[in-house]
C-alpha cells in the first residue's frame, strides 16, 4: 500500500515510540468524517464513522496521560470531550 493511504497509530512514552498499527485510511480526502477516542481500563477504542477501527493499548496509566495528538494535514472544526 502506498504511504498515504495508510493511518498509523503509534504511542509515546518515557522518549520512545511504540511499534506502529497500520491500516487503511478511510478517510477520503478533502471529505468530512466523524471520529471518537473512547479511552477503555486498558486502551483506547478508535472509531470511524461509528464503525470500530482498532484499538491502542496504553505505555503508562490513564490518569498519567496528558494528551492524544492527531497529526499531519488534518483539521478539527468540533470537538467533544465527555466523561463516561
Amino acid at each position: 500500500m502506498e504511504n498515504e493511504k495508510l493511518v498509523k497509530a503509534k504511542s509515546f512514552c518515557n522518549g520512545e515510540w511504540s511499534s506502529e498499527k497500520l491500516l487503511k485510511n478511510p478517510i477520503r480526502p478533502n471529505g468530512d468524517f466523524f471520529i471518537q477516542i473512547v479511552a477503555c481500563k486498558e486502551d483506547f477504542e478508535i472509531y470511524f464513522g461509528g464503525s470500530y477501527l482498532f484499538s491502542l493499548k496504553y505505555s503508562l496509566s490513564l490518569d498519567s496521560i496528558t494528551g492524544i495528538r492527531l497529526m499531519e494535514t488534518m483539521e478539527m472544526y468540533r470537538v467533544e470531550m465527555e466523561q463516561l
